[in-house]
């Protein structure tokens, strides 16, 4: 998400899976389209885990290496649905400590 007031690109991360959620995660299974577009065919099945994530601003980041070559990448519409899953998940931590500083 650009933040074009700090001149910044903030990165919500999230963990891509072959294994199914537990219970007490929230996930959306990725279409094998999807799967096939992401580059992670070679999962029988896969999830993105929306409940868990790291927040990290490109910018400033010690992990995020924006010189990398993608594997793939998801469709439009897949996307909005992570967007979806993961909005009240974000704003329930809207009040988060920002440790980047």
């Amino acid at each position: 998400m650009p933040d074009p007031r700090q001149n910044m690109t903030h990165l919500v991360i999230l963990p891509i899976s072959g294994t199914p959620p537990r219970s007490d995660q929230i996930a959306l299974e990725i279409p094998d389209l999807e799967l096939r577009r992401a580059g992670l065919s070679v999962f029988k099945r896969g999830w993105v885990t929306v409940s868990e994530y790291n927040y990290d601003i490109a910018e400033r980041s010690w992990y995020f290496d924006a010189g990398q070559t993608p594997r793939g990448w998801f469709g439009p519409r897949f996307l909005e649905d992570i967007r979806q899953a993961l909005r009240p998940i974000l704003a329930a931590h809207a009040g988060r400590i920002d440790r980047t500083r």
